[in-house]
């Protein structure tokens, strides 16, 4: 089980905006995505911070899974003009912060 104390003392995963800009620039045409895990000290106010980073940043929300323990697996579709300066603000603190990413290419 995760907790808020437990969250704070680790840092935070950094997006790789310089490796998602470079994959937008190569493949115009493609939709790009991202898939993204979450820990949450307490899911349900993970899934709050999530809804509302995302929406703020621009994603689309495509899948999410989530687990007692407060992971939060997600898919989320790119709009090619959305803030990921947001997520990485919004989702790096003790409430919630991004454990892991990858960015998707033909989600």
């Amino acid at each position: 089980m995760y907790d808020a104390a437990t969250l704070a003392a680790q840092p935070a995963s950094a997006i790789p905006f310089e490796q998602i800009a470079e994959t937008r620039r190569a493949f115009p045409a493609a939709r790009v995505g991202f898939e993204l895990l979450i820990e949450t000290g307490d899911a349900l106010v993970g899934l709050e911070r999530c809804a509302s980073a995302f929406r703020r940043a621009g994603l689309s929300l495509q899948s999410l899974r989530c687990s007692g323990e407060g992971r939060i697996c997600c898919r989320l579709l790119d709009s090619f003009a959305a803030d990921l300066t947001i997520l990485q603000k919004e989702l790096s603190g003790p409430e919630a912060r991004i454990a892991s990413w990858t960015t998707l290419i033909g989600a």
